[in-house]
């Protein structure tokens, strides 16, 4: 009797193990789910609320988008020009065109730099693009083009840049430069790389830092090299949903290390582009044409900016998206 008795005894054991690690389990879940539910619903305010209010924002912010792609080398699914007139039409003050530079060399931002230099001395505004009457480009200088339209006080910068591929003990890793006038060659190491980029006096960024499929330089990488960085950035939910859970980790890393988290788009296709995740920066009067990307990185470094990023209008498909 007393044998089987002491026979129970691990079994009871190993089932209690059992029932407190599922237990454990299920409200390590419930936890996460409850604090991604906090955050969908304090993002969807914040996202509500800039499109309820995005023209009175406009009075006291430049709307910013500093990650998006083109269809010029099958980046993504807006011509460059479409892009920029559009850019133009929903008022933002600043974008940056970074397709990936190892598609083309001769393709900065994936803009033709040539063929905009011709338009800006013709004067003519954009050839072949549908609605492009009145607009026009003129350069600024070797990283910054600006775009108008006749009639109207707004103007658009744009500026040359590119997600560049670099190695990183061997790995290939994607870095955002922004104001470029010289991309640079593509598998180089991740520092022969950022130097070339400080030397241009470019905007650096680490684009979705803390992932571990989208060739990320990851935490270590940031935080060694955390000197180069202007900012770590903050991908819209909507655009990816399964980046989610990257945004925090990205904010940890940032506030640990003291680097801006900037919100940029990452853009490829149709409905990423605009109003979904951007970086509204304040306007100031010491704001200078020729200089953006110093003004960029002051207002960053002083925390003149608000990031506003997108989620999916339905929690069940970002949950979803989330967990599968």
């Amino acid at each position: 009797m007393e044998q089987a008795k002491e026979k129970e005894k691990p079994e009871k054991r190993k089932k209690g193990f059992v029932r407190r690690f599922l237990e454990a389990g299920f409200l390590m879940l419930a936890s996460a789910y409850l604090a991604f539910s906090v955050n969908e619903a304090r993002q969807w305010r914040k996202h509500y609320d800039f499109l309820e209010n995005k023209e009175g924002y406009r009075q006291e912010y430049m709307l910013a988008s500093l990650h998006n792609h083109t269809s010029h080398r099958g980046d993504g699914d807006k011509c460059v020009y479409e892009f920029l007139l559009e850019a133009h039409r929903q008022g933002y003050g600043i974008v940056a065109v970074t397709d990936h530079e190892d598609r083309t060399l001769d393709y900065c931002a994936g803009v033709s730099i040539s063929r905009l230099e011709e338009l800006a001395l013709a004067g003519s505004g954009f050839f072949g693009c549908p609605d492009s009457g009145g607009f026009e480009v003129a350069k600024v200088n070797e990283t910054t083009y600006k775009v108008t339209r006749e009639g109207d006080e707004h103007a658009l910068y744009v500026l040359a840049g590119a997600e560049i591929t670099a190695l990183y003990y061997g790995r290939p890793v994607h870095v955002l430069g922004i104001g470029l006038s010289k991309v640079p060659e593509s598998h180089q190491s991740l520092e022969k790389t950022l130097i070339e980029l400080k030397s241009q006096g470019a905007l650096i960024g680490a684009p979705h830092a803390t992932s571990r499929i989208f060739k990320s330089i990851r935490a270590k990488g940031v935080k060694e090299f955390q000197d180069f960085f202007d900012f770590v950035e903050i991908n819209g939910m909507y655009a990816f949903p399964q980046r989610a859970i990257l945004n925090f980790t990205a904010k940890r890393l940032g506030k640990r290390l003291g680097i801006p988290m900037v919100a940029a788009p990452d853009s490829h296709i149709r409905g990423q582009y605009f109003n979904r995740t951007l970086v509204m920066v304040e306007k100031c009067d010491s704001f200078d044409e020729k200089d953006i990307v110093g003004f960029l990185r002051r207002q960053f470094d002083a925390g003149n900016y608000r990031n506003i990023v997108s989620i999916p209008e339905s929690g069940v498909i970002y949950h979803w998206h989330l967990f599968k």
